[in-house]
Parts: structure tokens; sequence; C-alpha cells
């Protein structure tokens, strides 16, 4: 497994929950794997033989997924689909084992000068277990410098020249032969520290984890020093930069037109055809259809099996598992608990494929948007322990799931060393959800049976005037109604918002400049003198134009990504259930990217979908710090003090039992609050050809792992 693997893990990859068709109720149906042949054989984990004249090295591998990435740029990955194509095309200092401890990536990492102890371990060095010109550690943990193996090259620049020459905007690109066979370097890890973390780049996953290196400086080609700005326990995922590390030859072509290495003609372009230096490269992206990887034959690091890795967009899953009893798809990344329970029995099913289940350390949720923009409704704790007492887990477990997943008791898998064992499932009680809801002034009108309540408001109108990078002026103004909750007052407000430029010299005499923004707020007229390095890049004011009060209907929107083309059986058992105690649930279907971009835009009421568990649990930082409501994924609006202070102890602390002890009272906390409804662990469900080996057994899924996707492997037919 790769170090994108942590990525797609810590950066708190938003994932699908598996959707199920409506209709008539499925059958229960008592489920035993003990009795299911088809279930994980251990044939289908057998490791790659040394010898390859054993393996089929032309095979293409076709992967079911149901949707499609937004970007392939990988300053930008969101998305569960975008971080999987990471794992192939890019590559990290670090791996990460199935136990989840990190050790020395020495596919990037030179490991000449390991001591001779360590010689016969070399694929498990831990970092910080032994210096050497490779890796070195300063006894404070504040300095990490690493050498890189000098053999490394980018992936050649073909397509994307290609791409750009048709495009009339791109015609002042310029090209040469080295971009095909440009080396790896320090220059190269330092430019993507900076881009990273530029404010003029919205790299708003990875940004958190990269800005606890305060200086990263090349101190020649291939060896690159990282200072952090305090000793913190998450020092190896902060200097791995996320596994983004960008060819600079690539980015800075059009970085003068667009700053921001994301919007305009290049980067829309560097977005499909993708540069990295992984063991696969890009080779085909066809839009809402497929993308696809092949080998790069000039990879210098570990041997890979697979030719071709394609991954078929198949939304459906019935048409998914069609396909696969065809021979068509090799994996389906997540089936359905019916299709895994009731729908492979047949022979057509057993001709082709095994099943692949483990625990995942992830879960399932509805969340709740507790801005109070026009969504009066889940600010309020009562109200929302309330949706999770009328949740009924445990029919959904036993109906639709067949007992599958274990109900979830918050934000981390019970086996995890960081959960806290105080914690258990909220148990169905529609009269306790009934009485919280009364409790929170939410009450039954007699007439129509629906629930309402009197709320203030006041219509604010937002005036923003924002300067671009030459300078340029634009005004923008809004109306919107903002609900006065907990009694609260809307203030009329003045305010700018400058930018902080700080340049350092590295020991080459380098400049290298951050750059920050802080918005002041202009109280009693004042006006805002500009300091050195500083510049105003926003202004505005949000004026009250009316204020008044509203009997307000509890109905809302949850929002849910397209799977089958109908609402999942989750969502609507949950609006059967409020039904019950007088609440109006709508249920929107948008397509994943569509919905991806509500949810960071926070333009959904509510919202169903799941998180994959982090490999440290310091990776859900950005789900639930107050200042990552903005810049992060905590979509919801979600704040405590106790637990920012709780996350950052937890980042501080290295004695794994009293970190274990930080974060079990996060997650009791967290839970207490109940910003979302946790619904149950996602289990791996898996469909697998029955052809293919090196599958590993780990908490994150079938294409995951170490070595994960880099391990598959294909036999000869003859040597079988």
């Amino acid at each position: 497994m790769t170090k994108a693997t942590k990525l797609l893990l810590s950066v708190l990859l938003m994932m699908t929950v598996a959707l199920f068709g409506c209709g008539k109720d499925d059958e229960i149906d008592e489920y035993d794997p003990s009795q299911d042949e088809l279930l994980n054989p251990e044939v289908m984990f057998e490791p790659a033989p040394a010898d390859l004249s054993k393996i089929d090295m032309n095979k293409t591998l076709v992967v079911q997924i149901t949707g499609s990435p937004k970007t392939l740029n990988p300053l930008f990955q969101s998305s569960l689909y975008e971080m999987m194509a990471g794992l192939l095309i890019y590559d990290g200092f670090f791996n990460l084992d199935n136990q989840l401890q990190h050790y020395i990536n020495p596919d990037v990492i030179d490991m000449a000068g390991l001591p001779e102890e360590y010689q016969k371990n070399i694929y498990r060095v831990v970092p910080g277990s032994v210096n050497f010109p490779g890796y070195t550690e300063s006894e404070d943990h504040k300095t990490i410098t690493i050498k890189l193996r000098e053999d490394l090259k980018w992936h050649p620049a073909t397509l994307l020249r290609e791409a750009c020459k048709k495009n009339p905007e791109l015609k002042d690109i310029q090209w040469t032969e080295q971009d095909d066979n440009m080396p790896v370097t320090a220059h190269d890890v330092v430019y993507s520290w900076q881009r990273i973390l530029s404010d003029k780049v919205p790299a708003q996953t990875i940004k958190p984890t990269v800005s606890e290196v305060v200086e990263c400086v090349a101190l020649d080609d291939y060896t690159v020093k990282f200072v952090l700005k305090e000793p913190i326990a998450t020092r190896l995922d902060n200097v791995s930069l996320s596994d983004c590390i960008i060819p600079k030859h690539i980015f800075e072509k059009g970085e003068e037109n667009w700053p921001n290495l994301q919007t305009g003609p290049y980067y829309s372009l560097l977005g499909r055809y993708p540069i990295g230096f992984g063991p696969y490269k890009f080779k085909d992206w066809v839009e809402q259809q497929e993308f696809s990887f092949e080998r790069w034959d000039n990879y210098k690091g570990k041997q890979v099996y697979i030719k071709e890795f394609k991954f078929k967009i198949v939304p459906d899953p019935a048409m998914a598992l069609l396909q696969f009893k065809t021979g068509n798809i090799d994996i389906i990344r997540v089936m359905t608990p019916k299709q895994f329970v009731k729908e492979t029995r047949d022979k057509k099913f057993k001709t082709y494929g095994y099943k692949y289940t483990m625990p995942e350390w992830g879960y399932s949720y509805f969340g709740w948007n507790m801005d109070g923009m026009n969504n009066p409704f889940f600010n309020d704790k009562t109200v929302r322990r309330a949706m999770a007492y009328a949740m009924n887990r445990e029919l959904l477990n036993k109906k639709k799931l067949y007992n599958l997943p274990g109900l979830c008791s918050g934000i981390y898998h019970p086996t995890a060393w960081m959960a806290s064992q105080d914690v258990t499932p909220v148990p169905y009680d529609i009269e306790k959800a009934k009485a919280l809801l009364d409790e929170a002034g939410w009450i039954v009108n007699p007439k129509d049976g629906w629930r309402y309540k009197d709320i203030e408001y006041a219509i604010v109108e937002k005036t923003i005037v924002k300067k671009d990078d030459k300078g340029i002026e634009t005004e923008s103004k809004s109306k919107v109604k903002h609900y006065l909750l907990d009694n609260q007052d809307y203030v009329c407000v003045k305010y700018v918002v400058v930018e902080k430029t700080d340049t350092k010299v590295n020991d080459q005499e380098d400049k290298a400049e951050t750059k920050s923004t802080k918005k002041h707020l202009l109280l009693n007229d004042e006006k805002y003198v500009c300091n050195e390095n500083e510049e105003i890049v926003e202004t505005g004011t949000e004026v009250v134009l009316d204020t008044g009060t509203e009997n307000r209907k509890f109905e809302f929107s949850l929002t849910v990504p397209n799977g089958t083309g109908a609402a999942s059986a989750t969502a609507v058992l949950f609006q059967s259930d409020l039904l019950k105690i007088g609440v109006d649930m709508k249920l929107r279907m948008l397509e994943w990217s569509s919905f991806m971009q509500r949810c960071l835009n926070h333009e959904v009421q509510a919202w169903q979908a799941g998180w994959g568990a982090g490999t440290d649990p310091d990776g859900s930082r950005n789900l639930w710090m107050t200042d990552q409501y903005e810049e992060g994924r905590n979509y919801g609006g979600y704040s405590n003090p106790r637990i920012d202070e709780l996350l950052e102890m937890g980042k501080k602390e290295f004695d794994r039992e009293k970190r274990a002890k930080i974060y079990a009272e996060a997650h009791k906390i967290i839970f207490e609050d109940q910003p979302y409804v946790f619904l149950y662990n996602t289990p791996s469900l898996s469909a697998v050809s029955n052809k293919l080996r090196g599958i590993t057994e780990n908490y994150f899924g079938v294409l995951r792992g170490d070595p994960g996707m880099r391990g598959f492997w294909f036999p000869k037919e003859d040597s079988e």
C-alpha cells in the first residue's frame, strides 16, 4: 500500500454509501458466512511468486465503481475515485503496512547507507528507528531530512502536450523534449509544498496536514529538509505532503495565467491527463464511462503485474453484477448486502467469482447542516438526538443488510485502538424522539399533523468587494434570510480581509513565500491600515434590512448521491419513521460530483454518505474542527471548543496510550453531540474474479492494503 493510501483514508476520504432499491421489503434471509464456500478463499490472498513466468503479465483488470472523478490533479483530490487513481500513478515517501505502521518506501527513498543489521528488513524500515543518509530525524522530531532515489522519473507528458496543442488558448505553452524525461527532484518537493500552502491554491483537503511544515528546502537536487512548527505525533503524515508531489516543470507552465493551479484551460487538461511517477501512467478517460492506467515500463521500483487497470463506471448495482457474471468486470468494489447474500448463489456467479468481506474502519451516516442559514432545524442538539432515536437501525440491519454490518456507535470502529468503549448505538425509540422534539419547541399542529415552531429571522444584504491578482475589483450583492437561533442578534458589520506575505530565505539563498489571510471586523467606523507585506484583498458589509418571526414547518431535504436511480432503502426507512413524529423529509438524488460540490459549499440541509476511517485519528480533524468549516470538510458546521482542544492535544501526544484516551474522549463527546445519525459500520462487500490473486486482508477494502492493487496478479492459465 503506497502512502497515497494514507491520503485516501486520513484526509478523510468521503465515500458513497451502498444504495439499495426501494419497493417491497426483502425477505429476511439468515446468512452464515462459515457455510459460504465462495467467501474469502485462501487462494485469493496468494502473493505473487518470484518466478514471473508463472504470472500473466499482459492482463487488464476491470474494476467497477459507481461514480466518476472530478479531476486527477492530486492537489484537489476529494473523492474516493480520485484517490484510487492516485494509488497507482503517484508515489510517496512512506508506506503503511496492514497494521497501520509506517515504513520507509524503498521505491522513493534512497536506501544506500542503511546499517547492515537492517539490510535483511529493507522493506520494513520504520522511520525514526534508525538514521541513515536516506532518512534522518532530529531528536526533537521537528526536523526530517529525506534523500530521494536518483533514478526516479516523471511520466512522459505526451498526452497532455497533444491535448494542449489542439487548444488555441494554449498556443503559448512551451514544450521541450526534456519534458518527457525529467527526473523527480527535491525541487519538485519544495515546489509542491509551496503551492499546497499558497492561498491562491484551494487545496482544501491536504492543506491542513501540510501546514504543519513551516520550512521545506532543497539541500541539493535530491535531498530535502522539512522543519515542523512543533513536535507532533503525525509528523510523517505532515512531511509526506499527502503524496501530492507534483512535477514542477509541468505545473509551472500555466501558473502565470492561472495561479490557482486548478482553473483555466491548461489546468483543466492537466486534471484529465495527470503526470505522476508511480508504477502506472494515465492512459484514457471517457467521461462517465471509464478511465484507465497502464503499467509504466520505466518505473524503477517494485515490480507490478497487471498491465492495465480499467475503472468502469457502472452506477447500477444490478447491471454491475450482470456484467461480472458475464466476465466483463473483474471486481465489484461495493456490492449491496442483498447481492452479496442472495444473488451470488447461481451457477453464473460461481463460474466467475469469489466474494471478499472484511470489517472496515468506516461508517455510514446522515449528516446535519447546523449553520442556521435557511435551515433552522439542526443547530439544536436536542433535535439531533431526536433524529437519532427516530432511525430504526435494527430493522434496517436485519431486513436490508442481512446483519452484515455492525450498528455504528460513533466516529471510530469498536476495534480501533482510539475508540471509546463507553458509547453504544442509540436505540430506536419513537416516543423518545417525539418527547425531545416537544422539548425543543417543535409542536405538532393537530390540523395537519406536522410540527411547527416560531423562529425569528433577519433579512441580510451582503456586499462583497474582491480584488484579483491584477488589482481589479469586482462587487457582488446578495440577500439572505438568516434565522436567529438561540436568541442571537444579527449585527450589521463591516470587515476587511487582508493577505499577509512572509518571505523566508533557505540555505541556498532561495526565497520561499508563504501567504495567509485574516478577516478583521471594522468596529465604530474604524479604518484598516495595512502593515508591511499586507494587502487588502476583500472588503464587505452585512446590513440587516428587516427582521421578523416565521412559523416554520419542520420540513427539510435529505440529499443522497445517485446509486440505483431510486432512493436508498436507508433513507426511505428514515423518511417513514419521521412521518410518525410529524417531520416531513424530502429525498433529493444528485450525481456524485454535484453531490460532493454541494456538500463542500454547505448547500445541503442534510445528506447521506459515509466516511472511511483514517490511519491516524488526527486525519479526522477536518471533519470536526471549528476552523475547518470554510477550508475543510466540516460540511455541517459542527463546533465544540472541547473537541478543538482535544484534537490539538492528540496531535502533540507521542505516547500511544495517552493519545488513545484523548481520542476516546473526543469520540464520546461527538457521539453525545450527534452531528450525524451514525447508522452502521460499513463492511467490505466485494465480488472478485476467481482468477485474480494478491488480494490483501485489511481494514480499508478490497482495493487497498499493503501492497494493495500493486500486488494484484493473474496466474498464467497453463501454470495454475
